[in-house]
């Protein structure tokens, strides 16, 4: 399975799923192909059969599932394909680890729908660090597995 993410800033008071949700469906169906809107583990999500072309020129349909997160003065879009889009089964770990992103948007005006960049976390490290250089930093080795730092914002 594949989950792809994007943060994007949006408006102060109000959320952009909606609107994105309207535009996926009548991309999807300019395409030909199909779209649901559901209710699914994080509101309302879209459920897609896409027709794509393979690397060797074969025609198929791939299914979609399509996420959108609202926060504070961000959004985040999560696309997931592969078993854990068609296996109701698989996908509890890839929803898991969609539950565990944390967005921090910054203080810095951005227009709404601007790409915010993403970076892994400063105290993440890379499987390939030499076990000394982690041992000498004062930092532990990464453990996805573990939740990170949490923000709340309460309204």
């Amino acid at each position: 399975s594949q989950l792809k993410l994007q943060a994007f800033a949006a408006p102060r008071h109000e959320g952009i799923w909606d609107e994105i949700r309207g535009e996926l469906k009548g991309s999807i169906s300019k395409q030909g192909g199909t779209v649901d809107e559901v209710d699914g583990p994080f509101g309302p999500e879209l459920r897609a059969r896409v027709p794509v072309r393979t690397p060797d020129g074969k025609s198929t349909i791939q299914v979609v599932r399509f996420f959108g997160i609202d926060g504070p003065r961000w959004f985040l879009h999560a696309t997931l394909t592969g078993p854990a889009a068609t296996e109701p089964g698989s996908a509890g770990p890839v929803e898991d680890l969609l539950r565990d992103v944390v967005v921090v948007r910054g203080g810095d005006p951005m227009p709404p729908r601007e790409l915010i960049p993403m970076r892994f976390p400063e105290e993440a490290q890379l499987e390939d660090t030499p076990d000394e250089e982690v041992a000498s930093s004062g930092r532990g080795p990464l453990d996805p597995f573990r939740r990170g730092p949490e923000i709340t914002e309460v309204r």
